[in-house]
């Protein structure tokens, strides 16, 4: 292009830096982002997420952090998506509770958690074996306005779960029965917009999002039969299994 005569725009410096980050070339994103600043393009939201984004996966924590602190020097501010990689960055690496203010920072900045930002925290807190936040954290998204979705219920009965909490992960079975099941029986592929499909993965979704049509209700079935079997409560036990299997002929009348 520019031995044409052609100079790149903001738009194509902006593809360049993305395409070298999701590759893993960040020295290569840097000197791109360095030109493109040298030819009179500010870098935007879209450019700087890039970035954060690529250190992260990196483990370069620091440096992600500078990212972030340039963006506010520069008044580009973050969006939901900038934040919440950083805070699921952040879990990933045990920084739960650095996680935790840089969610009150974008709140501060008047920027909303959403329900994915929710829950990689609440994710990030089960494994650093804090569940008292992980419902600290529920509570608070509900009373937001924030609504949880099948995701967030199956993170959160799952480390109810391995804390021993099967009473409280089985009140949160109830509650997701009641309103995440029938409101969103059909259309799921829109809820999960926003999660990886590593995140989904590791959850045991991923078959079932992909084969089925409704939403997938019987991995948090099994987490709490599983559980409550290994307690000796044998009876919720089977109570569950005969409750999930209501659920799978309904299923099958739906389809």
């Amino acid at each position: 292009m520019m031995s044409a005569g052609c100079e790149p725009n903001h738009i194509v410096y902006d593809a360049l830096i993305d395409g070298f980050c999701k590759v893993g070339k960040l020295d290569d994103a840097q000197e791109v982002f360095v030109r493109m600043s040298a030819h009179g393009y500010t870098p935007n939201v879209y450019t700087y997420s890039s970035l954060i984004d690529r250190l992260f996966k990196d483990k370069r924590l620091d440096l992600a952090l500078k990212v972030l602190s340039k963006m506010l020097e520069n008044s580009c501010a973050p969006n939901v998506i900038t934040y919440t990689e950083m805070i699921d960055g952040l879990c990933k690496v045990g920084k739960t509770d650095e996680a935790y203010k840089l969610l009150m920072m974008m709140e501060e900045k008047g920027c909303n958690p959403n329900v994915v930002t929710y829950t990689a925290l609440i994710d990030g807190y089960g494994k650093a074996s804090k569940v008292d936040m992980c419902l600290e954290l529920f509570r608070q998204m509900t009373e937001k306005g924030c609504a949880p979705n099948f995701i967030t219920y199956n993170v959160l009965i799952n480390h109810c779960c391995t804390a021993g909490l099967l009473d409280k992960a089985h009140k949160i079975l109830e509650e997701m029965k009641q309103t995440c099941w029938p409101r969103h029986i059909s259309g799921h592929r829109n809820i999960i917009q926003g999660f990886s499909k590593k995140f989904i993965s590791s959850l045991g979704l991923l078959d079932e999002i992909t084969h089925y049509n409704v939403v997938p209700i019987a991995p948090a079935y099994i987490i709490l039969i599983n559980s409550f079997s290994s307690a000796g409560q044998l009876e919720i036990a089977l109570e569950l299994h005969r409750d999930r299997g209501l659920f799978v002929m309904f299923k099958c009348c739906k389809q």
